[in-house]
């Protein structure tokens, strides 16, 4: 059964509007930077100006996420029968802060998971669901229990929201300890030779899904979801893109459809050595299956959105789609024996990509395949 998506809503570095996201992914990444512990990290910054400064940033975008998301489905809220999921995986800064200083490791998995979901469950009143936390595959986990409680009636429609604010001291200080951050000062580059890790983004994205099209202009479906987990290793896959394949068939066959109906497929591309070996396998191992199946990696760009990466970059994909275009990936020394079907240094391609699939991985190895289809 197809999900209808009736509003969405962004807004991370790369833009806050389709037109201009399209615009500034055909333009080399605008890269901020931090200074922690006197090293200087590349990130990418949702500029200040775009957002009331008033309240916590992750609040903010999410709601102005959401609010967007409102208005384009054009359907009134109803208390009775809609409910929020919404996220920040790795909690408001000023509650890591905190936390980290008074409380205990319980209070911090609590502020990370739902504290968002619970503000702005207060803020629209409406119920909230409790989402899931699968660290950068929370997207489709969230996704996918929603999609499933549409399908089982339990809500006419629900509002999903996943947001990231956590270029702070202690996340930037966390990850460089994992030996996953990048300090090359033009930042993450994927499937290249000089890859060296990822820099962290800001942003949100938000959609409102239901079993039926209550939008005057429709923008798209979700086909068909599957999530699973490799957990043999922290932070890589022992079976390389096997548990990937197998979860992407596990959506195709639910969704009875063929790899050769899609078009476009979004890669994870952390810009992590180990990262960039298994997906290039992926790659290859695709294009036997459907030698017109294109690739993209939209990272280097919105940064890593951490637990709000996966529901982002579907709403990225759904936007490519319905303008027909393709993002390429700038690489000055592109990996040896890289898949031809990954855009690398193209202008403007425009291209039908109605059909697509999106991939995201988590610390601790869950998986999440979501496929979806723009109108």
């Amino acid at each position: 059964m197809k999900i209808f998506i009736n509003g969405l809503g962004i807004i991370c570095r790369v833009g806050k509007s389709p037109k201009e996201i399209i615009q500034n992914f055909k333009i080399v990444p605008q890269i901020d930077s931090i200074k922690v512990d006197n090293k200087i990290f590349p990130v990418c910054l949702t500029p200040e100006d775009w957002l009331p400064k008033k309240a916590d940033k992750v609040f903010e975008l999410a709601k102005h996420s959401i609010d967007d998301a409102i208005k384009m489905s054009q359907s009134k809220i109803n208390l009775n029968d809609t409910a929020i999921m919404a996220g920040c995986t790795k909690g408001y800064s000023s509650s890591i802060s905190k936390h980290i200083q008074e409380q205990d490791i319980a209070d911090i998995a609590i502020a990370n998971t739902n504290q968002l979901n619970i503000d702005l469950s207060k803020h629209y009143q409406i119920p909230y669901i409790h989402i899931p936390n699968a660290a950068c595959a929370t997207g489709a986990q969230v996704l996918n229990k929603a999609v499933n409680l549409i399908k089982k009636n339990e809500y006419k429609q629900i509002i999903i929201c996943m947001a990231e604010a956590s270029i702070t001291n202690e996340i930037i200080s966390a990850f460089h300890q994992l030996g996953v951050l990048t300090l090359n000062p033009k930042g993450m580059l994927p499937f290249d030779q000089n890859h060296s890790g990822f820099h962290i983004g800001d942003g949100s994205a938000a959609l409102i899904i239901s079993k039926e099209n209550l939008s005057d202009d429709s923008i798209g479906t979700i086909d068909a979801i599957a999530s699973g987990t490799d957990a043999t290793h922290f932070s890589k896959f022992k079976h390389g893109p096997d548990s990937i394949m197998k979860l992407i068939d596990q959506a195709l066959n639910s969704a009875n459809l063929s790899i050769n109906d899609f078009h476009h497929l979004n890669l994870h591309g952390t810009a992590t050595k180990v990262n960039d070996i298994m997906e290039s396998s992926l790659m290859d191992r695709l294009t036997k299956q459907n030698p017109n199946l294109l690739f993209s990696s939209t990272k280097r760009h919105t940064g890593h959105l951490l637990g709000a990466s996966g529901l982002l970059e579907f709403t990225l994909c759904l936007i490519f789609a319905k303008n027909n275009f393709i993002p390429q990936l700038q690489a000055r020394s592109p990996l040896s024996n890289l898949n031809k079907n990954l855009i690398i240094n193209e202008t403007d391609l425009l291209i039908k990509s109605k059909k697509f699939i999106n991939v995201s991985y988590g610390l601790g190895s869950p998986i999440g395949v979501v496929l979806g289809e723009s109108s």
